[in-house]
């Protein structure tokens, strides 16, 4: 009916004249739908773009996770062992990522400690033959939520306006915006018609409670074992309890190195504060060798001329600067990190008169060589009977008295070397002996 209206002469007339009227008409749908075309076109490019700059943002977060999980699994070969991907699969999908890491650790904390295997440890079959190879890279990409872009063709369905809903076959605009798109989201290396990754499924694995309750802190762990063990005492069986007890042994060591550590100087040159603790112990013990009176830096001794203080004041610094010197360099090198109380050595050197000499990294005494030469000894030890007279004889502290400062400051400070030194020539003096490394032996005994 309608076919044979356009087709009659009335028919035929009428369009002619309302052609025109229809044409702005046309022209305004065909614009309006090509707007919709290109906003759907770029609304779906950048909702595609954005989801793409979410997905490499977690995905290069959780990249370093399971890359630290993998060459925590892969013992000595680290990374390279061709198990560690598997094993990191599995811990994930047992454990999450987060977890995974957690346990990957206290497991490689044991490999290192104790030399267990890590996957062995996982308990993990062997993997059957699959078709897609098990990379870090897909690994991580499992871990990550995928490109969330909608379907673009079935949004464009409403792009078409007006007349344009009549012409064309249905699926035109839709098909034409969904090509546009895609080409788009290719263009920025976004593929939008990827689906599911092709991993083979995870191996099971064995999660040891005993590894996995491990604590970092040595002593917390200590503790940790001990209460494991009595715990378990009357179900545990001989591997396990072997197992733990080496695990306590392990961390045992590790606490003995820490306190040896911190026991020690670290390696570097001295430092203002030790520098100006070190300089009045050695002012000190020159001073008392030579029975020098010492008071705001002059030191003097007794019915002398100004001239022959200001010579002692002159030597004792210098032979100060020295040590500081040599102390210094030892410092540097390292060598006073391998040795308990140097000052006691440094002591020595000066009681002793023995020339303070580095021997196989350790400071030592020379028996051969004086610490003093023969006229600055005349020099420093000039008035010092004169000065015993005036003064008195210096008390003698008891053995007790001195051990109770010595505990109370601790032997490596500047007071308690003092006073250790003190305690070695107590000894010497009441139990008579001439040696010098047995008294500090019997000393470190008595302060024990």
């Amino acid at each position: 009916m309608l076919g044979k209206f356009f087709g009659s002469e009335f028919g035929k007339g009428l369009v002619a004249g309302a052609a025109k009227g229809f044409e702005k008409g046309f022209a305004d749908d065909i614009e309006r739908t090509k707007d919709n075309v290109d906003r759907l076109v770029l609304t779906s490019y950048e909702g595609g773009v954005e989801a793409k700059k979410e997905f490499d943002k977690v995905y290069k977060e959780n990249r370093k996770i399971v890359d630290k999980i993998i060459a925590n699994l892969g013992g000595a070969q680290g990374a390279d062992n061709p198990r560690a991907v598997d094993a990191a699969q599995g811990l994930i999908a047992d454990q999450g990522l987060d977890g995974a890491l957690a346990y990957s650790e206290n497991l490689s904390g044991q490999f290192q400690l104790l030399g267990r295997d890590p996957i062995k440890s996982l308990g993990m079959a062997q993997r059957t033959n699959h078709s897609t190879p098990l990379t870090a890279d897909l690994l991580t990409k499992s871990t990550v939520p995928p490109i969330a872009i909608p379907n673009i063709k079935e949004l464009a369905k409403g792009a078409d306006v007006g007349i344009m809903k009549f012409f064309g076959e249905d699926d035109y605009t839709p098909s034409t915006v969904e090509s546009q798109a895609k080409a788009l989201l290719r263009a920025r290396g976004i593929d939008p018609n990827k689906g599911d990754l092709n991993l083979p499924p995870a191996l099971s694995v064995k999660i040891d409670p005993l590894i996995a309750g491990m604590q970092n802190n040595p002593v917390n762990e200590v503790i940790r074992l001990q209460n494991y063990l009595e715990d378990n005492e009357d179900t545990m069986d001989a591997t396990t309890e072997n197992k733990v007890k080496d695990m306590i042994q392990a961390q045992q060591s590790i606490i003995n190195r820490q306190n040896a550590v911190k026991n020690q100087r670290i390696p570097g040159p001295l430092n203002e504060t030790e520098e100006g603790h070190y300089r009045k112990f050695i002012i000190g013990e020159i001073t008392d060798k030579f029975n020098i009176k010492v008071k705001r830096n002059d030191f003097t001794g007794a019915y002398i001329s100004i001239g022959e203080k200001n010579n002692k004041r002159a030597l004792v610094i210098q032979y100060v600067n020295n040590l500081i010197r040599q102390l210094g360099d030892a410092a540097t090198k390292g060598i006073l990190s391998k040795q308990g109380n140097f000052m006691t050595v440094v002591s020595e050197a000066i009681y002793g008169d023995k020339k303070l000499i580095v021997v196989d990294g350790e400071l030592v005494t020379d028996d051969q060589s004086n610490f003093f030469s023969e006229d600055d000894s005349k020099i420093l030890g000039k008035g010092q009977e004169k000065q015993k007279g005036v003064e008195g004889e210096k008390k003698t502290r008891s053995n007790e008295e001195i051990i109770k400062e010595i505990r109370s400051n601790g032997k490596n400070t500047v007071i308690g070397t003092k006073a250790f030194n003190e305690l070695v020539k107590n000894i010497q003096d009441t139990q008579n002996i001439s040696n010098l490394q047995d008294a500090i032996n019997e000393a470190n005994k008595l302060i024990k």
